[in-house]
C-alpha cells in the first residue's frame, strides 16, 4: 500500500521539478499538496512554475495526485484578488498542518510530508501528538527513493540540486511523530 506523500512547502516541488524528477512523488505514494503550496508553487516568476504546473494538472487527471482545500489557501486566494502579489509568512506550514489536522482519521497510515523549509520541522515538534506523520526533507526523500530503487543514486541528484540551487537546505533529517 502506498503512502499519502504530502508537500509541506513548495521547496520539495522546485527541486524535484529542477531535476526533472517529479515522478518519484507519484512513485512512493498518493501525493497530496494543498491548495497554498501549489499557489506558492506555481506563482509567476517562481523556479519552474510552468513545469509543476504541468505536472500536477497531469496527477489530477490520472487521479494520482490531489490538491485539498485549506481555509489558509482559501484566504490566500481571496487576499489576491485585491492585491495579487500577496503572501502569508508560514501559511504553506500552516497549510499543511491544518489539513493533517483536519484529515489525519481518514488515513490508513501515517502520512510522509516532504519539505525543505527548516520551519516546518519545528512546526511539526509542535503538534506531533496530534499529526502522526513522517517528516522527510527533499534530501531525506531522495535517499528513500535509492533504497527503493526509484533512482540509482541519490547522491548524484543531490549534486545536481546543489549545482543549481548552492543555498539548498543541507539535512538529511527524517522525523516520525509519535
Amino acid at each position: 500500500m502506498k503512502v499519502d506523500v504530502i508537500t509541506a512547502d513548495s521547496g520539495p516541488l522546485i527541486l524535484l521539478a529542477a531535476v526533472g524528477r517529479l515522478d518519484l512523488l507519484r512513485r512512493v505514494g498518493n501525493v497530496q499538496i494543498p491548495d497554498l503550496v501549489v499557489m506558492e508553487a506555481t506563482f509567476p516568476g517562481a523556479p519552474g512554475a510552468e513545469t509543476i504546473r504541468k505536472w500536477i494538472r497531469q496527477g489530477i487527471a490520472d487521479g494520482l495526485v490531489s490538491v485539498p482545500q485549506t481555509s489558509t489557501g482559501e484566504l490566500l486566494r481571496l487576499a489576491r484578488i485585491t492585491k495579487p502579489d500577496h503572501q502569508i509568512k508560514g501559511a504553506g506550514e500552516r497549510a499543511i498542518i491544518d489539513w493533517l489536522i483536519d484529515n489525519i482519521e481518514q488515513t490508513n497510515q501515517a502520512p510522509m510530508v516532504v519539505y525543505e523549509n527548516a520551519k516546518v520541522r519545528k512546526a511539526f515538534r509542535n503538534y506531533d501528538s496530534e499529526l502522526h506523520s513522517a517528516v522527510f526533507t527533499t534530501r531525506a526523500f531522495l535517499t528513500l527513493c535509492e533504497q527503493k530503487h526509484y533512482i540509482s543514486c541519490a547522491a548524484s541528484t543531490w549534486n545536481e540540486l546543489e549545482q543549481k540551487f548552492p543555498s539548498v537546505y543541507q539535512r538529511k533529517d527524517v522525523f516520525f511523530s509519535d
